[in-house]
């Protein structure tokens, strides 16, 4: 155990030192980014919008996301802020996880015993089938993102873009907000490839994104989302928006396992034994 956790500091340390340094640049990378959006839409896109428009779009559209993230700034999301709470959330959920596969047998045994005699077969199924669909999740999840992340991160790499490490990153934690953060993530390749490399680099990683989002969507994610949680995709859509809307950035995390898991246990307590009930 000892010698797991030297390893896992070692590694954070590692990516810490590799990543921190380009976090700082990634914000004004994608400010600027916004900007030549901006500029294009007013001067040269097919649209009669005028600048004060999307300006206003835009100001709107931060200050929904810093009350999204819990910010105090209304003006200006700081990329680097955003990077830190996904990283502080994805070591804690490192710690949490590596806690639960040391003791989750013992604490799971203290779980049932806090139930009724009679209902703890009923508390050990329920279990059971909740740990079966958040381990599908999340082993599903990591390979959507860590195909994504080696895939967006190569084509980014390939057209000169900068800030691969960061993009990387963002692209693989992203996997583990369903349907959405796929889309945001690349977004931000996009924005990042537009002001390092160009336009046409822009255009050819926006092309690599939506297809290896396509083919996951189409042939990983069916298998992950379906088998592991058995969840409808509008169900996924309005979990995260739910999660999201009231408890933020960990509210996107978290929603869809919490439903998976719900509705486990429901479908396990309507098929339990009416036998075993009093009459």
């Amino acid at each position: 155990l000892l010698g797991f956790l030297i390893v896992l500091a070692g590694a954070a340390a590692v990516i810490g030192v590799a990543v921190g340094g380009e976090l700082d640049d990634l914000g004004p990378t994608l400010s600027e980014g916004v900007d030549d959006v901006t500029d294009w839409l007013v001067e040269d896109g097919p649209f009669d919008v005028s600048r004060s428009d999307v300006e206003r779009w835009r100001e709107q559209a931060g200050d929904t996301l810093s009350s999204f993230i819990g910010s105090g700034d209304d003006r200006l999301v700081s990329g680097a802020i955003i990077a830190v709470e996904v990283v502080i959330g994805s070591l804690l959920a490192v710690i949490v996880t590596f806690f639960f596969l040391k003791d989750g047998p013992r604490m799971f045994d203290r779980a049932v015993a806090l139930f009724p005699v009679r209902r703890q077969p009923l508390a050990r199924r329920v279990g059971g089938r909740a740990w079966t669909a958040i381990g599908g999740y999340l082993r599903g999840a990591a390979l959507l993102g860590a195909v994504e992340s080696v895939t967006v991160g190569d084509a980014s790499l390939a057209v000169g873009s900068s800030l691969v490490a960061p993009i990387m990153l963002i692209t693989f934690l992203a996997a583990f907000v369903p349907i959405v953060g796929a889309v945001v993530a690349g977004v931000i390749a996009v924005l990042v490839a537009l002001v390092t490399a160009g336009a046409v680099p822009a255009l050819i990683v926006a092309g690599v994104a939506i297809v290896v989002q396509q083919l996951d969507n189409d042939l990983l994610a069916p298998i992950v989302y379906s088998r592991a949680l058995q969840l409808h995709p509008l169900v996924i859509l309005l979990g995260v928006a739910v999660g999201g809307s009231l408890f933020g950035l960990v509210g996107t995390v978290f929603a869809v396992p919490f439903i998976a898991v719900v509705l486990n246990g429901i479908d396990e307590a309507r098929h339990d034994d009416p036998g075993a009930q009093p009459a």
